[in-house]
């Protein structure tokens, strides 16, 4: 909101600034990624009872591969295989989780 009407000034301009918008992903995928790192939950998953772990630790992720995870998150999104094949997986992991070696889980003692 306030790059689109405090700096920009209309919401054509946003359209028309592909910087802008490339900006404005990449400050909401460091957002998204400083929330992984520090507790693990999004505000989001925090509601959901969800976590964001690392597959291979069962730790936390790091901001890096938070901000990693993110940005196959988005790359993934331009195919519809990339977001769909946890349909067709028995651990339910997409193509981002897969990449980024991250994954959503619930705690065992909140079932």
């Amino acid at each position: 909101y306030g790059v689109t009407y405090l700096v920009l000034g209309s919401k054509e301009a946003l359209w028309r600034n592909q910087a802008a918008i490339a900006l404005i992903w990449l400050a909401y995928g460091a957002i998204c990624a400083a929330f992984y790192a520090r507790s693990a939950q999004t505000p989001g998953y925090k509601l959901a009872g969800l976590y964001l772990i690392d597959v291979r630790s069962g730790r936390k992720v790091s901001f890096f591969r938070a901000l990693a995870r993110f940005a196959c998150f988005v790359f993934a999104g331009f195919s519809v295989i990339g977001l769909l094949i946890c349909f067709f997986r028995k651990d339910r992991l997409n193509l981002h989780d897969l990449l980024s070696g991250a994954a959503p889980v619930v705690r065992k003692d909140a079932q």
